[in-house]
């Protein structure tokens, strides 16, 4: 049994709170406490072994290290935003009551609209309750904290109050620890640490804004866990939610306890309260306002506690550069004339009063201020306090403090010597500031912004990073397990978010406004030639590894030629020694530098600097490999797909799961996505990358959440025979599916509700359907010998059924611009139509030996010239063509994938081997760099398509499965990549690796401790 020690003490700091203006709350908790008390006294032989045994506990929590369970520092409570005294008294107790109560509901809903109080009401119980001892954990999503971050929290924080929570997390194993998968996370962190805990008294997690977690579908997930497992926790845990209404949020808590902030009685009474508090201290009215000030402000404030809150803190703050004789009676003034609707639009022109006044139209220079210093504060990714903003924006900090400081009605951490991270007091002022039509002259250009943060995050990488930044002590170990100094916030920042600041600037929408200065080139050049490296360090330590491709691969497509070459080459790397990397920093110049290939530009660049490293004497790469990595399965391949932005490959297998996979690393991201009850043979990425729909034997259509691997809808129902593809159409709102029963069925993506009837008219099994890219359209082919085109918003057949081929049509696919359909038939012919005479344009293309499973169009819509592609020894099974249109992959029976040239049709470089089983499917990355395979053989491998380099599997030797050399006691001493790894042997100090002979010259090889002289000083 835990027990919680509330003794004899909690009486009295009961009393001590808020709570002392009700007598009879206060007698309930008396009588309630003394219940415990006495369940204590009852007990009494054993309490000082308890309390001992606490000490012990604590001396023991000192061991345990919790660091790598997820964690969102910034989403505590701040005392500073709970209720005035003797405001929201009736909520308050309402929900107090609830907390100590005996209803069997574990969930408390507060929903109320923008500006009504519900946050304020939320930091007022956390902070009541963590003053008695029972605040389990806050989580407030406004302060940047994500639905992926919540359980950890929760668990952590717990771990704190219940040292048997500290001890069940402690023994929670690290891939376990680093699940992205939320419904593992409540099980790990929060179901398997509380199970069977016998705890004393009520333990309250308060969960605040639900509808600003940023990601509404996770939050929901998350929500729904919470809702459907919450019996299983101790029934003395206690959940205050609160929220904007949101059907989604609601349905997802059918069994909570409810409550509407607008309906709560006395809410015009309490923000008078407030008014008079703030303007009318100990009953004297601020000098030089009228009488009649509070009650007119109130009068106006409506229901909206922001609008009270803005409108005093304007009228008592003392602006420095405002005119000679601007009273406050003035500025109420002009708040009570402007002020003529109780509404959210009433709230936008308090904002635009209040603002004009702190930065009237003659002060040119104090408005180009605001906005270079509240500008960043909302494009930033994370919120930074006015000492590390300084530090970024390369600005005084006495600059930035003069500017907000004024901003108190509206951001919070701007007060004079705060170090708390700068935030929107509320998100309906980021709402206002945004909107252009609505600011105005304060209107902040988000672009502008995400440009400035990209030039001052490199240039602060590029002045403040070294070798050895964060000072570790050791190569043997991983960077969990060994002491480091963490890096600063900004440097945090500046490392993780410039590509996203770069990602930004390259969308569609703000590409024409950016625009890149001599001064970027400067910086990019500095950056990849001079810290590359040490930027690699910092992103291992904070297990950021996964932003470092896809930022690198921005930049490329950004610069010119030379740079671009050096960024593709460093996104190489990364991609390639990602592993070693993303477990101990140091392994970047003791494992990856030293193994790079010659041609390496990143390689050629700062091998100078490496004085003390091994050297490959014999058996070093001349370029990056063709296969980049290996990712072994649990069961055959049957599909895989890229997702639009490359960092991720889905697949599908005939374990009946889909597997996500790090298109960098080739680590698994969470666990397999289970639901389906047969084979799964087909999976897609939705046109945004945010949802994965699969199709499966058990005749059903999954949708998934690609980033929480969460089901979002479904099982969709309805196919009465097996699913064998499903598709996306361009806009992501439906999809489509074919099935063994001979029909296509469209459905809504976001409800799983079907569209429309079954699209019926085939004779035979649907194997391949395709949206057209306008998406208007749909075609099909089904083992009946045709190719059917349907109107995807009637559910219509588009003219007749085309013919020709003479037998099953295995793949249909349109071309980028629509106007053409190919097939691929076990007639093995490729036949290309014209989409809207559906006449043959060219074709039959023969000479595939066996049945043709899947075709591609090119990018560019043309038709195919030349003659047959030859060249596979057995059945080809897919085909797909280079974004770029230059190129085609085949996957065949043969084991072997095949690039072509597609203008010449001539194969480009040997055949790429190393599957030991026929490959099913082949696909490009969005970018063209690489391509992925699946096989039977239960792998998934990554080639690099620029080398096609051949590469043959090689198994490990000594070494374990992931590829680290390890000492007998389990150090890392180095990481060997794949192809130098079979038939290891080590005699003395040479290493002979595998049949790719290599031979490692170890004399001047320093590791341990001594790491840090592999560099130059």
């Amino acid at each position: 049994m835990c027990a919680l020690h509330l003794h004899g003490i909690i009486v009295a700091r009961a009393c001590k709170q808020a709570f002392k203006d009700t007598d009879e709350l206060i007698d309930k908790y008396k009588a309630k406490f003394e219940e415990y008390r006495r369940a204590f006294d009852s007990n009494n032989i054993h309490q000082i072994q308890i309390e001992c045994i606490q000490i012990m506990d604590k001396l023991e929590q000192m061991e345990i290290d919790l660091k790598d369970i997820p964690y969102a520092a910034g989403a505590s409570f701040q005392s500073s935003k709970a209720c005035l005294p003797g405001t929201r008294k009736a909520l308050l107790d309402e929900i107090s009551q609830w907390i100590i109560g005996d209803k069997k509901e574990q969930i408390f809903l507060l929903t109320g609209g923008a500006g009504t109080g519900k946050s304020t009401v939320a930091h007022t119980i956390a902070r009541q309750f963590k003053d008695l001892g029972r605040l389990g954990s806050p989580f407030f999503f406004g302060t940047g904290g994500t639905p992926l971050e919540l359980f950890g929290t929760i668990a952590r924080d717990l771990s704190a109050l219940i040292p048997e929570v500290r001890a069940r997390l402690s023994k929670v194993d690290t891939s376990s620890r680093n699940t992205p998968d939320i419904a593992d996370q409540f099980k790990y962190f929060l179901l398997d640490a509380t199970s069977g805990l016998e705890i004393v008294g009520p333990v309250v997690i308060v969960i605040d804004a639900l509808d600003e977690s940023g990601d509404i579908h996770a939050c929901k997930r998350c929500l729904e866990i919470l809702a459907n497992n919450i019996h299983l926790l101790p029934p003395s845990f206690r959940f205050l939610l609160t929220s904007r209404p949101d059907p989604n949020i609601e349905k997802a808590l059918p069994q909570a306890c409810k409550k509407q902030m607008e309906r709560v009685q006395g809410t015009s009474r309490d923000i008078s309260e407030y008014i008079f508090a703030t303007l009318k201290p100990q009953g004297k009215l601020l000098e030089g306002l009228p009488t009649n000030t509070c009650e007119e402000l109130a009068k106006h404030a409506g229901d909206l506690f922001q609008w009270a809150s803005v409108a005093c803190n304007f009228i008592k703050e003392q602006v420095e550069w405002e005119e000679a004789g601007v009273l406050p009676s003035q500025k109420f003034s002009q708040i009570i004339l402007n002020a003529s609707r109780k509404s959210t639009q009433d709230l936008n022109g308090l904002y635009r009063e209040v603002l004009n006044r702190l930065f009237p139209e003659e002060r040119e220079a104090a408005l180009r201020l605001f906005h270079s210093f509240v500008g960043p504060i909302l494009a930033s990714y994370q919120a930074l306090s006015m000492k590390s903003l300084s530090r970024l924006l390369s600005e005084p900090l006495e600059n930035i403090q003069e500017v907000l400081k004024f901003m108190g009605p509206f951001l919070d951490g701007v007060a004079p010597k705060s170090n708390l991270p700068i935030r929107p007091l509320h998100q309906s002022f980021y709402e206002f500031l945004t909107t252009s039509d609505q600011a105005g002259r304060f209107f902040i250009n988000l672009n502008a912004h995400h440009q400035m943060l990209l030039e001052r995050s490199l240039d602060l990488i590029n002045h403040d990073l070294t070798f050895n930044y964060c000072r570790l002590q050791t190569s043997h170990k991983s960077n969990l397990d060994q002491k480091y100094d963490e890096p600063s916030v900004e440097i945090s920042y500046a490392c993780q978010y410039f590509g996203k600041h770069l990602e930004e600037l390259q969308m569609p929408q703000n590409s024409q406004s950016a625009t890149r200065t001599p001064q970027m080139d400067t910086l990019v050049h500095q950056f990849l030639t001079e810290k590359l490296l040490a930027w690699f360090e910092v992103l291992s330590i904070l297990r950021r590894l996964d932003v470092a491709c896809p930022a690198l691969l921005h930049l490329a497509r950004w610069m010119d030629s030379e740079l671009c070459s050096f960024a593709e080459d460093a996104a190489q790397f990364i991609l390639y020694f990602g592993l070693p990397i993303a477990v101990s920093a140091p392994h970047i110049y003791l494992s990856a530098m030293p193994f790079a290939p010659s041609t390496s530009l990143v390689a050629q660049n700062y091998q100078a600097s490496l004085v003390k490293a091994l050297t490959v004497t014999e058996g070093k790469l001349n370029k990056w490999p063709a296969q980049q990595m290996a990712i072994h399965t649990q069961s055959v391949v049957h599909s895989l797909a890229f997702s639009p932005d490359g960092r991720c490959i889905a697949s599908g297998s005939w374990d009946n799961t889909v597997r996500v996979w790090n298109a960098q690393t080739g680590e698994p991201v969470g666990v397999p996505l289970t639901g389906h009850e047969a084979q799964v043979n087909s999976v897609a990425f939705s046109p945004d990358g945010k949802y994965i729909a699969s199709g499966s034997d058990d005749k059903t259509i999954r949708v998934w959440n690609a980033e929480t691997r969460e089901p979002v809808v479904g099982p969709l129902t309805g196919h009465e025979n097996w699913v064998t593809s499903v598709a996306f159409s361009p806009d992501g709102k439906y999809i489509a599916s074919g099935s063994w029963d001979n029909t296509i069925r469209l459905w809504n993506a976001q409800t799983g509700e079907p569209v429309g009837e079954p699209l019926t008219g085939h004779e035979n099994w649907v194997t391949s359907v395709a949206f057209s890219p306008d998406g208007k359209y749909i075609a099909s082919g089904s083992w009946d010998n045709t190719i059917r085109v349907w109107n995807a918003q009637t559910g219509e057949p588009v003219g007749v059924p085309l013919t020709g081929h003479e037998a099953q049509v295995n793949s249909v696919a349109f071309s980028p611009d629509g106007k053409y359909i190919a097939s691929g038939s076990h007639d093995k012919t490729i036949r290309v139509w014209n989409a809207e005479t559906r006449e043959p344009v060219v074709g039959p293309l023969t000479g595939h030996e066996l049945g043709v499973s899947s075709v591609a169009i090119s990018p560019d819509g043309k038709e195919p010239v030349g003659e047959p592609l030859t060249g596979h020894g057995d059945l080809l099974n897919s085909v797909a063509f280079s974004p770029d249109g230059k190129y085609i992959a085949s996957g065949s029976d043969d084991k072997t994938i095949r690039v072509w040239n597609a203008q010449t049709r001539e194969p480009v470089g040997e055949p790429l081997t190393g599957h030991g089983d026929l490959v099913n499917s082949v696909a490009f990355s969005p970018d063209g760099k690489y391509i992925a395979s699946g096989s039977d053989d239960k792998t998934i491998r990554v080639w690099n398509a620029q080398t096609r380099e051949p590469v043959v599997l090689l198994r490990t030797a000594i070494l374990d499965e992931t590829g680290w050399l390890r000492s007998p006691g389990g150090d890392l001493l180095l990481w060997i990549p794949p192809v130098h790894r079979k038939g290891f042997l080590r005699p003395n100090a040479l290493f002979v690796i595998g049949a790719h002979q290599t031979r490692l010259n170890l004399d001047n090889f320093v590791h341990g401790e001594d790491w840090v002289k592999c560099i130059a000083k």
